[in-house]
């Protein structure tokens, strides 16, 4: 068996080899392991990484550098977001007034077709009035003696 200094060396070695080769993750780990996540469009799980990695490491300039692009890139949307909203809204309005426009056409043309069949109702009873007077004007003059 070995001895108990070489037992003790051989541990303090292999216990010096798991720490440099990191069961813990070190600030480019972190930064990578962020960016990978930012790249395939997991922008939560990014920020919680970023988060974490500045707890940590509260003075990393990549890591802050990385925080303010995700930060920077949702005021982008969000300000796209607003603007197509507004820009729904002004074509709904026109899209709204449109339909007004029509459905007033549609008013306006019952309302011509109305005017004219009573413009021809009245025309036919004119018409009529004008009959009976020739009537009773021929009436009256077969009924003179003469």
């Amino acid at each position: 068996m070995l001895s108990k200094s070489i037992q003790f060396k051989l541990l303090l070695a292999i216990g010096l080899l798991f720490c440099n080769t990191g069961f813990g993750q070190d600030v480019s780990d972190y930064f990578h392991t962020a960016s990978q996540q930012y790249i395939y469009g997991k922008t939560e799980e990014c920020k919680q990484t970023i988060a974490t990695a500045l707890s940590i490491y509260p003075n990393d300039k990549k890591l802050i550098a990385l925080r303010d692009k995700i930060k920077e890139e949702e005021k982008k949307k969000q300000q796209n977001q607003q603007n197509n909203n507004q820009q729904d809204k002004k074509d709904d309005q026109q899209k709204q007034k449109q339909k007004e426009q029509e459905q007033q056409k549609n008013i306006s043309q019952e309302d011509a077709n109305r005017i004219l069949e009573a413009m021809q109702n009245e025309e036919k009873e004119l018409q009529k009035k004008l009959k009976m007077e020739k009537v009773r004007k021929e009436k009256g003059k077969t009924l003179k003696n003469w």
